[in-house]
């Protein structure tokens, strides 16, 4: 919705919405059909999600102009589609997942939400993101387990987020009604396409769901000014998340 020209706070907003509808009926799909997820770092994940919401909400998100939100949200699914493209059939090869000591999942977990959780107060979305390439790359996770696993945080994530825009009555009437006229579709498709997910080849989905982060980021990148300052901080970003993304990978590699 960012990069489709919707003001930011309204997308966020609307996003949290129906994020919560829909990945919230996601985990419960999940849940019913009893697939496996990796529990002990999700709960420090959401745990530290809720601090990262608060602190991003109130402190934050009020004092980011406008285009650098839109900005910060390409750059993480762009910099999301490269670490993809290039380690797609590595991804899909891993199986199963390494134990996570207790203490390593409280440190990694509570850091990841934390993260995560300002993150997403900002644009919307973030704490699954996280939480995705910290089990990938760092623990060479099933994405069998690693998706379900980030949907669950970004189910929970969503419904803290909207009920701190409701306590600081921030949400207009016009989300509202938008909310509603959606939520049917929400409801239905989230599940619909969380099994649709699972039965379809892995390489293909990580493929596409690439190809549409690259179209987001050529359209974002058209449709702001593109002053020096904001290339500027679209190459610090890109280049702060590939690091980041390179130095997990290394990591991972050398816990194996």
């Amino acid at each position: 919705m960012l990069w489709l020209g919707i003001p930011p706070d309204i997308a966020r907003n609307f996003g949290l919405v129906i994020q919560a509808l829909g990945m919230t009926s996601a985990m419960i799909f999940i849940l019913c059909r009893r697939i496996h997820i990796q529990g002990r770092i999700l709960i420090w994940t959401i745990i530290g999600a809720a601090a990262g919401m608060l602190i991003g909400t109130v402190g934050i998100a009020p004092h980011v102009a406008s285009n650098f939100v839109k900005l910060i949200f390409a750059c993480m699914w762009m910099s999301f589609a490269i670490l993809t493209i290039v380690k797609n059939r590595e991804f899909c090869a891993h199986s199963g997942v390494h134990p996570i000591e207790k203490t390593v999942a409280m440190r990694v977990g509570l850091l990841v939400g934390v993260t995560g959780g300002i993150i997403a107060s900002i644009i919307g979305i973030g704490v699954e993101m996280a939480l995705y390439t910290v089990l990938v790359l760092l623990y060479r996770c099933d994405l069998k387990i690693a998706v379900p696993t980030a949907v669950s945080a970004m189910a929970v994530t969503s419904v803290m987020g909207l009920a701190v825009h409701l306590w600081l009555g921030d949400i207009p009437r016009d989300v509202v009604m938008k909310f509603l006229a959606a939520g049917p579709l929400v409801i239905f498709g989230a599940p619909i396409g969380t099994y649709i997910v699972s039965v379809i080849p892995r390489i293909r989905t990580l493929y596409f769901v690439s190809t549409l982060c690259i179209v987001q980021f050529v359209w974002t990148l058209n449709r702001l000014e593109r002053t020096t300052t904001e290339w500027i901080f679209v190459a610090v970003a890109m280049t702060l998340a590939s690091t980041a993304f390179a130095l997990m990978y290394r990591r991972g590699r050398r816990d194996l």
